[in-house]
Protein backbone atom coordinates (compact mmCIF):
# COMPACT_ATOMS: atom_id res chain seq x y z
CA UNK A 1 0.00 0.00 0.00
CA UNK A 2 1.09 2.86 -1.33
CA UNK A 3 2.07 6.36 1.52
CA UNK A 4 -1.22 8.18 0.26
CA UNK A 5 -2.96 5.17 0.83
CA UNK A 6 -1.77 4.59 3.97
CA UNK A 7 -2.37 8.13 5.24
CA UNK A 8 -5.77 7.95 3.98
CA UNK A 9 -6.30 4.63 6.27
CA UNK A 10 -4.68 5.90 9.61
CA UNK A 11 -6.93 8.90 8.95
CA UNK A 12 -10.10 6.86 8.18
CA UNK A 13 -9.12 4.40 11.34
CA UNK A 14 -9.03 7.74 13.84
CA UNK A 15 -12.06 9.62 12.45
CA UNK A 16 -14.09 7.50 10.67
CA UNK A 17 -17.20 9.77 10.40
CA UNK A 18 -15.85 12.42 7.26
CA UNK A 19 -14.66 9.77 5.12
CA UNK A 20 -15.29 9.95 1.77
CA UNK A 21 -17.00 6.59 0.02
CA UNK A 22 -14.79 7.12 -2.94
CA UNK A 23 -11.71 6.82 -0.91
CA UNK A 24 -12.89 4.69 1.35
CA UNK A 25 -13.15 2.58 -1.95
CA UNK A 26 -10.04 2.45 -2.80
CA UNK A 27 -8.79 1.89 0.62
CA UNK A 28 -10.59 -1.50 0.90
CA UNK A 29 -9.57 -2.42 -2.60
CA UNK A 30 -6.23 -1.86 -1.74
CA UNK A 31 -6.65 -4.14 1.50
CA UNK A 32 -7.84 -7.15 -1.16
CA UNK A 33 -11.56 -6.17 -0.48
CA UNK A 34 -14.24 -6.87 -3.39
CA UNK A 35 -16.03 -3.44 -3.39
CA UNK A 36 -19.61 -4.59 -5.59
CA UNK A 37 -21.26 -0.81 -6.98
CA UNK A 38 -25.32 -1.09 -6.72
CA UNK A 39 -27.25 -2.14 -9.87
CA UNK A 40 -30.21 0.49 -9.42
CA UNK A 41 -30.28 1.04 -5.75
CA UNK A 42 -27.66 2.81 -3.36
CA UNK A 43 -26.64 -0.42 -1.41
CA UNK A 44 -22.98 -1.15 -2.35
CA UNK A 45 -21.79 -4.89 -1.28
CA UNK A 46 -18.28 -4.89 0.43
CA UNK A 47 -16.11 -7.93 1.37
CA UNK A 48 -12.73 -9.78 1.86
CA UNK A 49 -12.71 -13.47 -0.20
CA UNK A 50 -10.32 -14.94 3.19
CA UNK A 51 -12.06 -13.07 5.76
CA UNK A 52 -15.68 -14.36 5.81
CA UNK A 53 -17.28 -11.14 6.26
CA UNK A 54 -19.82 -8.91 3.78
CA UNK A 55 -21.37 -5.85 4.44
CA UNK A 56 -23.77 -3.99 2.64
CA UNK A 57 -23.79 0.05 2.95
CA UNK A 58 -26.22 2.09 1.80
CA UNK A 59 -24.27 5.22 0.33
CA UNK A 60 -26.02 8.56 -0.73
CA UNK A 61 -23.96 11.75 -1.47
CA UNK A 62 -20.56 9.88 -1.40
CA UNK A 63 -21.23 9.17 2.27
CA UNK A 64 -22.29 6.23 4.26
CA UNK A 65 -23.65 6.65 8.14
CA UNK A 66 -21.27 6.26 10.96
CA UNK A 67 -22.42 2.94 11.91
CA UNK A 68 -21.46 1.56 8.89
CA UNK A 69 -18.16 3.07 8.93
CA UNK A 70 -18.13 1.45 12.68
CA UNK A 71 -18.54 -1.96 11.31
CA UNK A 72 -15.69 -1.46 8.43
CA UNK A 73 -13.50 -0.08 10.94
CA UNK A 74 -13.85 -3.26 13.23
CA UNK A 75 -13.21 -5.29 9.72
CA UNK A 76 -9.90 -3.43 8.69
CA UNK A 77 -8.44 -3.24 11.87
CA UNK A 78 -9.15 -7.56 12.24
CA UNK A 79 -7.68 -7.63 8.70
CA UNK A 80 -4.94 -5.66 10.05
CA UNK A 81 -4.33 -7.63 13.24
CA UNK A 82 -4.29 -11.19 11.54
CA UNK A 83 -2.11 -9.70 8.87
CA UNK A 84 0.10 -8.43 11.18
CA UNK A 85 0.17 -12.05 13.46
CA UNK A 86 0.90 -13.79 10.22
CA UNK A 87 3.64 -12.04 9.28
CA UNK A 88 5.05 -12.27 12.60
CA UNK A 89 4.99 -16.49 12.23
CA UNK A 90 6.48 -16.01 9.23
CA UNK A 91 9.41 -14.56 10.84
CA UNK A 92 9.45 -16.79 13.62
CA UNK A 93 10.16 -19.99 11.19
Amino acid sequence: MGKKKQNKLERFLNSPTDAKWNELVGILSSLGCVVVEPMGGSHWVVYHPGAGWQESIPVHNNQAKPVYYKKLRKHIREMLESERLWEEDQEDE
